[in-house]
């Protein structure tokens, strides 16, 4: 199914997001998985396909990623899709900047 019309269930700073998975990440599923969820944080990396936010959270962006975003607060709307161990990051897909 496709998110872009979908309202988030939560807002959630990329920090806290990451520190539940990384405390417990099968707990952080239940919440989470396959959830759409906001995200809030400074967008620590932009490459046309993909955003991080806080070095915590990959989002896949659905449009091509404005580079002027570096270093901003940016609100991220994307589907939760787990956490990645080796690189300590929570993963989202079908993401979209959320204006404010």
């Amino acid at each position: 199914r496709y998110i872009d019309n979908e309202k988030s269930m939560l807002t959630i700073s990329a920090q806290n997001l990451e520190s539940q998975y990384a405390q417990n990440s099968s707990q952080a599923d239940l919440k989470y998985l396959n959830k759409t969820i906001e995200i809030e944080g400074t967008a620590t990396e932009v490459t046309d396909s993909s955003m991080v936010i806080d070095g915590k959270v990959f989002c896949k962006m659905n449009k091509k990623s404005n580079q002027n975003l570096i270093k901003k607060q940016v609100n991220i709307k994307g589907r939760c899709i787990g956490y990645d161990d080796l690189f300590g990051v929570v993963k989202l897909d079908q993401c979209s900047t959320q204006q404010n």
